[in-house]
């Protein structure tokens, strides 16, 4: 049994447009050949569905075709926790996770209309018990009265892998977050503390972008899958499909496959030397993370590209959920946030 892990799935704007003249039939063969010859797939659905009453509070939305497509594809659960979840309030929420259910897709990550926190979910496939836990650090997703997300930390993910691993022959923790091609010291150290947990794969998404792949004890964290589908501006082809191989109910070997999307969007799995070339790029971010003193070198190399992208998210939450964003923000400061604030406001 193989179970394939992908990134962030965006049916919205010019993808939506070209998946619909078809009813999706060329975008759910491509993913179904992104995904062969796993046996269950499982991603990140990042743009939510309005429903006809809801006025989108984006650009950011899918159609409701998305979560059919998304299941004719062979997906068969996705993390919705992500920092586009709140983009159109709670009615686009509960619209698309009704959605998703009725396609067959299990959704993760978020908690429920009555406010709890979100539960690990398990699914089973041929006898296998998958157990998915999901994160984000968007501050959108917390200080809710419903539909909350979960930030992460070291302790709270080392205890909830603990807990699931107890009901599960596999257990995979995603994490919406990322800011570039390398991870930051406190995103390894939530993949170590997960993995030395107990979980078999700890990946990330939200950065649109390819990272490294490093082993940690017998698991996986790949920092970046980017993704699947998407039509984002500027272009970022490159993603990752990280694959795990389970006998008798455990995950015995890992590996990776590297895909692209065409200029329309949609994946599409490029030429031997384009597969080379990423394939080199992720491992000169691996050969990166295996330095002596990785957080140092991480910090002296942090760019001005990266400063925009923070400044970015900043942004755009504003943009999408007001100025009351910047004190939600503020409320839940980590250790990560500090740096990276440090970094953007003295080096220059």
């Amino acid at each position: 049994m193989q179970i394939a892990l992908l990134g962030d799935i965006m049916i919205q704007g010019p993808v939506a447009k070209n998946a619909l003249r078809d009813d999706g039939e060329e975008l759910v063969r491509r993913l179904k050949e992104v995904i062969a010859p796993a046996d269950v797939a499982i991603g990140n659905f990042e743009t939510f569905v309005c429903p006809p009453s809801c006025r989108p509070g984006s650009e950011w939305h899918s159609p409701p075709e998305a979560a059919r497509m998304v299941a004719r594809a062979g997906f068969d659960a996705v993390s919705v926790v992500s920092s586009h979840a709140w983009d159109h309030g709670a009615p686009a929420i509960r619209h698309t996770l009704g959605l998703l259910a009725a396609a067959g897709v299990e959704a993760y990550g978020l908690g429920d209309a009555s406010g709890a926190d979100p539960a690990p979910v398990v699914i089973e496939r041929q006898g296998v018990r998958i157990g998915l836990l999901g994160y984000a650090t968007a501050s959108t997703l917390t200080n809710r009265t419903c539909f909350t997300g979960l930030a992460p930390s070291a302790g709270r993910i080392a205890a909830d892998v603990a807990r699931l691993r107890g009901r599960s022959d596999v257990v995979i923790v995603s994490l919406h977050h990322g800011f570039g091609e390398y991870p930051s010291p406190e995103h390894r150290n939530w993949a170590k503390a997960a993995l030395q947990a107990g979980a078999d794969a700890f990946v990330t998404h939200h950065s649109h972008m390819i990272s490294g792949v490093e082993r940690i004890g017998r698991g996986a964290a790949a920092y970046g899958l980017a993704n699947v589908v998407a039509a984002l501006d500027p272009p970022k082809p490159d993603n990752i499909c990280l694959r795990l191989e389970v006998r008798q109910g455990h995950v015995v070997d890992w590996s990776y496959d590297v895909f692209f999307l065409d200029d329309r969007g949609l994946p599409r799995p490029g030429s031997e030397e384009e597969q080379r070339n990423l394939r080199e790029r992720i491992e000169k971010i691996n050969e990166a993370l295996t330095g002596e003193n990785y957080a140092r070198w991480y910090w002296s190399t942090f760019s001005p590209e990266d400063r925009s992208a923070y400044l970015r998210s900043w942004r755009r939450d504003i943009r999408t959920y007001g100025i009351g964003t910047v004190f939600a923000k503020l409320g839940r400061l980590r250790a990560h946030h500090l740096r990276l604030l440090w970094h953007m406001a003295f080096r220059r």
